[in-house]
Protein backbone atom coordinates (compact mmCIF):
# COMPACT_ATOMS: atom_id res chain seq x y z
CA UNK A 1 0.00 0.00 0.00
CA UNK A 2 2.71 2.59 1.12
CA UNK A 3 4.35 1.80 -2.12
CA UNK A 4 0.98 2.86 -4.21
CA UNK A 5 1.12 5.62 -2.49
CA UNK A 6 3.99 7.13 -3.51
CA UNK A 7 3.28 5.66 -7.38
CA UNK A 8 0.33 7.97 -7.21
CA UNK A 9 2.13 10.67 -5.55
CA UNK A 10 4.76 10.88 -7.93
CA UNK A 11 2.36 10.80 -11.14
CA UNK A 12 0.54 13.66 -9.59
CA UNK A 13 3.68 15.68 -9.46
CA UNK A 14 4.39 14.89 -12.97
CA UNK A 15 1.45 15.72 -13.94
CA UNK A 16 1.93 19.24 -12.21
CA UNK A 17 5.52 19.75 -12.97
CA UNK A 18 3.87 19.73 -16.44
CA UNK A 19 1.44 22.62 -16.76
CA UNK A 20 2.71 25.68 -19.01
CA UNK A 21 3.24 27.79 -16.36
CA UNK A 22 5.67 25.72 -14.94
CA UNK A 23 7.61 24.70 -17.96
CA UNK A 24 11.47 24.61 -17.21
CA UNK A 25 13.55 27.34 -18.80
CA UNK A 26 16.11 24.45 -20.65
CA UNK A 27 12.65 22.88 -22.44
CA UNK A 28 11.81 24.66 -25.60
CA UNK A 29 8.02 25.80 -26.48
CA UNK A 30 7.65 23.86 -29.28
CA UNK A 31 5.76 20.85 -31.24
CA UNK A 32 5.84 17.07 -29.18
CA UNK A 33 7.25 18.06 -25.43
CA UNK A 34 5.41 15.58 -23.23
CA UNK A 35 3.36 17.81 -20.85
CA UNK A 36 0.61 17.65 -19.02
CA UNK A 37 0.53 13.37 -19.71
CA UNK A 38 0.66 14.23 -23.23
CA UNK A 39 2.78 15.22 -26.43
CA UNK A 40 1.95 18.97 -27.11
CA UNK A 41 0.66 19.82 -30.68
CA UNK A 42 -0.13 22.42 -32.91
CA UNK A 43 -3.21 24.19 -32.18
CA UNK A 44 -4.61 27.44 -34.45
CA UNK A 45 -7.94 27.67 -31.90
CA UNK A 46 -5.56 30.49 -30.17
CA UNK A 47 -3.29 32.85 -31.64
CA UNK A 48 -0.67 35.25 -30.11
CA UNK A 49 0.24 38.47 -31.05
CA UNK A 50 1.99 42.17 -30.48
CA UNK A 51 0.67 45.45 -29.26
CA UNK A 52 2.15 48.89 -29.13
CA UNK A 53 0.51 51.73 -27.20
CA UNK A 54 -2.69 50.22 -27.28
CA UNK A 55 -2.77 49.32 -30.80
CA UNK A 56 -2.00 45.99 -32.93
CA UNK A 57 0.76 45.16 -34.64
CA UNK A 58 0.14 42.70 -37.78
CA UNK A 59 1.92 39.67 -37.65
CA UNK A 60 5.09 40.19 -40.16
CA UNK A 61 5.21 43.60 -40.28
CA UNK A 62 7.83 45.55 -38.79
CA UNK A 63 9.05 46.53 -35.27
CA UNK A 64 11.07 49.68 -34.11
CA UNK A 65 14.25 48.81 -32.29
CA UNK A 66 14.39 48.97 -28.80
CA UNK A 67 10.95 49.99 -28.32
CA UNK A 68 8.21 48.28 -25.73
CA UNK A 69 5.49 45.68 -26.78
CA UNK A 70 3.04 43.97 -25.28
CA UNK A 71 2.61 40.12 -26.09
CA UNK A 72 -1.71 39.05 -25.99
CA UNK A 73 -3.54 35.78 -26.25
CA UNK A 74 -6.47 35.35 -28.47
CA UNK A 75 -8.35 33.72 -25.14
CA UNK A 76 -6.63 33.23 -21.74
CA UNK A 77 -8.82 30.84 -19.99
CA UNK A 78 -6.80 27.73 -18.74
CA UNK A 79 -3.24 28.01 -18.69
CA UNK A 80 -0.95 29.67 -20.95
CA UNK A 81 2.93 30.60 -20.91
CA UNK A 82 4.64 33.12 -23.65
CA UNK A 83 7.96 32.35 -25.21
CA UNK A 84 9.67 35.15 -27.59
CA UNK A 85 13.18 35.13 -29.12
CA UNK A 86 14.58 37.87 -30.45
CA UNK A 87 13.51 40.25 -27.55
CA UNK A 88 12.72 40.29 -23.86
CA UNK A 89 10.32 40.41 -21.09
CA UNK A 90 10.84 43.17 -18.50
CA UNK A 91 9.20 43.51 -15.30
CA UNK A 92 7.17 40.44 -15.84
CA UNK A 93 9.57 38.22 -17.57
CA UNK A 94 11.33 35.01 -16.37
CA UNK A 95 14.02 32.66 -18.10
CA UNK A 96 16.36 35.62 -18.95
CA UNK A 97 12.93 37.37 -20.18
CA UNK A 98 12.16 34.68 -22.94
CA UNK A 99 8.87 34.00 -21.06
CA UNK A 100 5.86 35.11 -19.43
CA UNK A 101 3.08 34.24 -17.94
CA UNK A 102 0.57 36.88 -18.25
CA UNK A 103 -1.35 38.08 -21.20
CA UNK A 104 -0.50 41.74 -22.06
CA UNK A 105 3.24 41.49 -20.23
CA UNK A 106 5.56 44.17 -22.06
CA UNK A 107 8.91 43.23 -23.86
CA UNK A 108 11.38 45.25 -25.11
CA UNK A 109 12.14 44.95 -29.60
CA UNK A 110 15.55 43.61 -30.23
CA UNK A 111 18.40 46.30 -31.50
CA UNK A 112 20.56 43.73 -33.30
CA UNK A 113 17.77 43.85 -36.08
CA UNK A 114 17.20 39.89 -35.18
CA UNK A 115 13.42 38.87 -36.13
CA UNK A 116 11.36 39.17 -33.07
CA UNK A 117 9.02 35.78 -33.43
CA UNK A 118 6.42 34.87 -30.43
CA UNK A 119 4.42 31.79 -29.82
CA UNK A 120 2.27 30.45 -26.82
CA UNK A 121 1.88 27.04 -24.94
CA UNK A 122 -2.04 26.67 -23.72
CA UNK A 123 -3.98 23.96 -21.96
CA UNK A 124 -7.31 24.08 -20.86
CA UNK A 125 -7.79 22.97 -17.48
CA UNK A 126 -5.41 19.73 -17.31
CA UNK A 127 -6.25 18.73 -21.07
CA UNK A 128 -3.78 17.92 -23.67
CA UNK A 129 -1.02 21.61 -23.94
CA UNK A 130 -1.25 23.30 -27.12
CA UNK A 131 1.31 25.14 -29.66
CA UNK A 132 -0.20 28.43 -31.26
CA UNK A 133 1.44 29.35 -34.64
CA UNK A 134 3.87 31.79 -34.16
CA UNK A 135 3.61 35.50 -34.82
CA UNK A 136 6.74 36.96 -36.22
CA UNK A 137 8.14 40.91 -36.61
CA UNK A 138 11.30 41.80 -38.24
CA UNK A 139 12.96 44.91 -38.02
CA UNK A 140 12.70 48.05 -40.07
CA UNK A 141 14.90 48.56 -42.73
CA UNK A 142 17.61 51.50 -42.00
CA UNK A 143 16.80 54.54 -43.39
CA UNK A 144 18.97 55.50 -46.69
CA UNK A 145 22.15 57.05 -45.69
CA UNK A 146 21.73 61.08 -46.62
CA UNK A 147 23.60 61.76 -49.67
CA UNK A 148 26.89 62.94 -48.83
CA UNK A 149 27.60 66.11 -50.53
CA UNK A 150 30.19 66.54 -52.89
CA UNK A 151 33.43 68.54 -51.47
CA UNK A 152 33.49 72.18 -51.84
CA UNK A 153 37.11 73.05 -52.60
CA UNK A 154 38.61 75.88 -49.77
CA UNK A 155 38.22 79.17 -51.39
CA UNK A 156 41.43 80.64 -52.67
CA UNK A 157 41.75 83.83 -51.60
CA UNK A 158 42.34 86.00 -54.62
CA UNK A 159 45.93 87.44 -55.48
CA UNK A 160 46.68 90.84 -53.60
CA UNK A 161 48.34 92.69 -55.91
CA UNK A 162 51.50 94.64 -54.59
CA UNK A 163 51.22 98.17 -53.32
CA UNK A 164 51.30 100.52 -56.54
CA UNK A 165 52.63 104.20 -56.51
CA UNK A 166 49.92 106.20 -58.03
CA UNK A 167 50.25 106.98 -61.47
CA UNK A 168 51.54 110.50 -62.10
CA UNK A 169 50.51 112.75 -65.20
CA UNK A 170 53.24 114.82 -66.14
CA UNK A 171 52.09 118.56 -66.21
CA UNK A 172 54.57 119.81 -67.51
CA UNK A 173 54.77 118.04 -70.81
CA UNK A 174 51.92 116.32 -72.59
CA UNK A 175 52.27 112.51 -72.42
CA UNK A 176 50.83 109.27 -71.44
CA UNK A 177 51.27 107.77 -67.89
CA UNK A 178 53.76 104.68 -67.74
CA UNK A 179 52.06 103.00 -64.97
CA UNK A 180 48.44 103.72 -64.93
CA UNK A 181 46.35 100.74 -65.97
CA UNK A 182 42.99 99.55 -65.77
CA UNK A 183 41.98 96.53 -63.80
CA UNK A 184 44.65 94.46 -65.01
CA UNK A 185 48.19 95.54 -65.60
CA UNK A 186 48.30 95.09 -69.15
CA UNK A 187 45.44 97.45 -69.63
CA UNK A 188 47.54 100.53 -69.93
CA UNK A 189 47.01 103.46 -72.02
CA UNK A 190 48.97 101.99 -75.07
CA UNK A 191 48.04 98.73 -74.68
CA UNK A 192 44.26 98.87 -73.79
CA UNK A 193 43.16 102.60 -74.52
CA UNK A 194 44.97 103.04 -77.52
CA UNK A 195 43.13 100.38 -79.31
CA UNK A 196 39.93 101.90 -78.57
CA UNK A 197 38.57 106.17 -78.34
CA UNK A 198 36.21 104.63 -76.18
CA UNK A 199 38.23 104.20 -73.65
CA UNK A 200 39.14 107.80 -72.85
CA UNK A 201 36.19 108.25 -70.40
CA UNK A 202 36.27 109.56 -67.26
CA UNK A 203 34.54 106.11 -65.56
CA UNK A 204 37.40 104.21 -66.82
CA UNK A 205 39.49 104.59 -64.09
CA UNK A 206 42.77 102.51 -61.97
CA UNK A 207 42.51 101.65 -58.63
CA UNK A 208 43.10 105.00 -57.65
CA UNK A 209 40.31 106.81 -58.87
CA UNK A 210 42.42 107.89 -61.38
CA UNK A 211 40.86 108.36 -65.16
CA UNK A 212 41.65 107.63 -68.39
CA UNK A 213 41.54 111.11 -69.46
CA UNK A 214 43.59 112.18 -66.79
CA UNK A 215 46.15 109.31 -67.46
CA UNK A 216 46.23 108.62 -70.69
CA UNK A 217 46.03 112.43 -72.27
CA UNK A 218 48.19 111.88 -75.15
CA UNK A 219 46.21 109.08 -76.29
CA UNK A 220 42.83 110.92 -75.35
CA UNK A 221 43.93 114.32 -76.68
CA UNK A 222 42.93 115.80 -74.32
CA UNK A 223 46.62 118.05 -73.79
CA UNK A 224 45.42 121.20 -73.30
CA UNK A 225 46.04 124.01 -76.17
CA UNK A 226 47.78 125.83 -73.68
CA UNK A 227 47.93 129.73 -74.58
CA UNK A 228 51.63 131.22 -73.96
CA UNK A 229 50.07 134.22 -71.99
CA UNK A 230 47.75 132.50 -69.70
CA UNK A 231 47.47 129.39 -70.37
CA UNK A 232 43.87 129.14 -71.31
CA UNK A 233 41.97 128.20 -74.42
CA UNK A 234 38.73 126.48 -76.23
CA UNK A 235 39.40 122.82 -77.79
CA UNK A 236 39.59 122.70 -81.58
CA UNK A 237 38.86 118.67 -81.84
CA UNK A 238 35.76 118.85 -78.73
CA UNK A 239 31.98 118.45 -80.39
CA UNK A 240 28.66 117.65 -78.86
CA UNK A 241 27.30 114.67 -80.61
CA UNK A 242 27.71 115.93 -84.44
CA UNK A 243 30.89 117.29 -85.61
CA UNK A 244 29.67 120.84 -85.99
CA UNK A 245 28.34 121.80 -82.48
CA UNK A 246 32.04 122.68 -81.39
CA UNK A 247 33.07 125.27 -78.86
CA UNK A 248 32.45 128.17 -81.24
CA UNK A 249 29.52 126.94 -83.17
CA UNK A 250 27.35 125.83 -80.77
CA UNK A 251 28.44 126.77 -76.78
CA UNK A 252 29.23 129.99 -77.71
CA UNK A 253 25.63 130.42 -78.74
CA UNK A 254 24.16 129.78 -76.12
CA UNK A 255 25.43 130.15 -72.34
CA UNK A 256 23.27 126.97 -71.22
CA UNK A 257 25.26 124.72 -73.06
CA UNK A 258 27.94 125.51 -70.64
CA UNK A 259 27.13 122.63 -68.28
CA UNK A 260 29.00 119.24 -67.36
CA UNK A 261 25.98 116.90 -69.08
CA UNK A 262 26.78 118.59 -72.46
CA UNK A 263 29.69 116.04 -73.33
CA UNK A 264 31.33 114.39 -76.12
CA UNK A 265 31.92 110.98 -76.77
CA UNK A 266 35.08 110.49 -74.82
CA UNK A 267 32.99 111.93 -71.57
CA UNK A 268 34.39 115.56 -71.74
CA UNK A 269 32.09 118.29 -71.00
CA UNK A 270 31.66 121.53 -72.47
CA UNK A 271 32.80 123.21 -69.04
CA UNK A 272 36.27 121.41 -69.82
CA UNK A 273 36.40 121.85 -73.34
CA UNK A 274 35.36 125.18 -73.76
CA UNK A 275 36.71 127.45 -70.58
CA UNK A 276 37.58 130.67 -72.53
CA UNK A 277 33.62 130.12 -73.87
CA UNK A 278 32.05 129.14 -70.30
CA UNK A 279 34.88 131.39 -68.34
CA UNK A 280 35.03 128.34 -66.12
CA UNK A 281 38.76 128.02 -66.31
CA UNK A 282 40.45 131.07 -67.30
CA UNK A 283 40.07 133.57 -64.71
CA UNK A 284 39.44 132.21 -61.73
CA UNK A 285 42.30 130.74 -59.52
CA UNK A 286 42.30 126.89 -58.31
CA UNK A 287 40.30 126.41 -54.88
CA UNK A 288 37.15 124.94 -53.40
CA UNK A 289 33.48 126.49 -54.41
CA UNK A 290 31.97 127.45 -50.97
CA UNK A 291 28.45 127.29 -51.96
CA UNK A 292 28.64 123.98 -53.89
CA UNK A 293 26.58 120.78 -51.36
CA UNK A 294 25.63 117.23 -52.39
CA UNK A 295 21.97 116.42 -51.41
CA UNK A 296 22.64 118.58 -47.79
CA UNK A 297 23.25 122.23 -47.15
CA UNK A 298 25.99 120.37 -44.52
CA UNK A 299 27.40 117.93 -47.62
CA UNK A 300 30.02 120.84 -48.70
CA UNK A 301 33.38 120.27 -49.88
CA UNK A 302 35.14 120.66 -46.64
CA UNK A 303 32.34 118.97 -44.83
CA UNK A 304 31.75 116.27 -46.78
CA UNK A 305 34.13 115.36 -49.66
CA UNK A 306 37.00 116.29 -47.60
CA UNK A 307 36.23 113.58 -45.45
CA UNK A 308 36.34 110.54 -47.59
CA UNK A 309 38.09 111.17 -50.85
CA UNK A 310 35.77 108.27 -52.63
CA UNK A 311 33.58 111.27 -53.09
CA UNK A 312 35.63 112.87 -55.50
CA UNK A 313 34.05 111.07 -58.21
CA UNK A 314 32.18 112.83 -61.38
CA UNK A 315 28.70 110.80 -60.43
CA UNK A 316 28.78 113.26 -56.66
CA UNK A 317 26.78 115.96 -58.40
CA UNK A 318 24.59 118.75 -56.39
CA UNK A 319 21.46 119.78 -57.90
CA UNK A 320 22.91 121.78 -60.89
CA UNK A 321 25.28 118.77 -62.37
CA UNK A 322 27.90 119.81 -60.87
CA UNK A 323 30.34 117.05 -59.56
CA UNK A 324 32.78 117.28 -56.52
CA UNK A 325 35.71 117.16 -59.11
CA UNK A 326 34.70 120.71 -60.76
CA UNK A 327 33.43 122.07 -57.37
CA UNK A 328 36.00 120.67 -55.03
CA UNK A 329 39.27 121.10 -57.11
CA UNK A 330 41.89 121.34 -54.64
CA UNK A 331 39.85 118.52 -51.77
CA UNK A 332 40.40 116.44 -54.73
CA UNK A 333 43.31 117.53 -56.62
CA UNK A 334 41.65 118.24 -60.11
CA UNK A 335 43.20 121.94 -60.75
CA UNK A 336 44.66 121.91 -63.94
Amino acid sequence: MIRLGLLVAALLLARAVGYPSRVDCSEAVEIGQYWMGALSISSAERTVSFTKNGAAVACGSTYESGATYAATLSSTSGYYLFDVSGGAFVASGSCSGARAESSGSELTAPDDGSTMVLVAAWASSKGQVKITPSCSLVAEEPPEPAPVPAPVPAPVPAPVAAPVAEPTVDTTECSDSTSWYYKKSKKTCADYVAKKSKYCKSKIKDDSDVSALDACRYTCNTCEDEDEDDGCSDSTSWYYKKTKNTCADYVAKKSKYCESKIKDDSDVSALDACPITCSSGCSVSCADSTSWYYKKTKSTCSEYVAKKSKYCKSKVQDDGGVSALEACQVTCGTCA
